[in-house]
């Protein structure tokens, strides 16, 4: 079970990567959780028309973990354009705080992360990719995934953000 969660928009989804991955790999599923913007309507009608795609639709927030928990792999499949390279997917740390690997496109911040993290940029890597990650599914990957994610918690980044002002405030 392949996972996306949030928000479905044209600008954002690289949906014919989405459809690819989907007809190539008839056995795994991908389950997109979240609302899905009037832009990206048409493309999202494609995308489900295939048989192993579900679109759940808005859940509560609160519920979200949920759904993560039953994702084998989450994705971050995001188009190659100014607006993927602008945003940050914290989503992608719910899926690592979840023990979870994690397949991305569209954000090239996220380089460098593997092999929790893969960045891909068409059909051919993405499944590649998804294959290798799953293969990638002891405990010890599972707790280096938690460890990752709990590193970067808001927590976290705000404490390294004052370590680094602080020397320049109270001077």
């Amino acid at each position: 079970v392949l996972g996306f969660t949030g928000n479905i928009v044209a600008l954002k989804v690289y949906f014919e990567l989405l459809i690819e991955a989907a007809r190539r790999r008839p056995h795994w599923s991908l389950v997109l959780v979240g609302p899905a913007g009037a832009d990206a309507l048409e493309q999202l009608a494609h995308l489900t028309a295939l048989p192993n795609v579900h679109h759940l639709g808005s859940r509560p927030y609160d519920r979200v973990p949920e759904y993560v928990a039953g994702f084998d792999v989450g994705l971050c499949p995001y188009l190659w354009n100014a607006y993927a390279r602008s945003v940050f997917p914290l989503k992608l740390y719910e899926y690592l705080a979840a023990g979870k690997p994690v397949v991305a496109s569209g954000v090239p911040d996220v380089a460098g992360m593997e092999p929790d993290v893969r960045l891909v940029r068409g059909a051919d890597e993405f499944v590649l990719a998804v294959e290798d990650v799953l293969a990638l599914d002891g405990e010890d990957d599972r707790a280096r995934r938690m460890t990752l994610a709990a590193a970067n918690t808001w927590e976290s980044r705000t404490q390294r953000i004052l370590e680094l002002v602080r020397p320049h405030v109270e001077s």
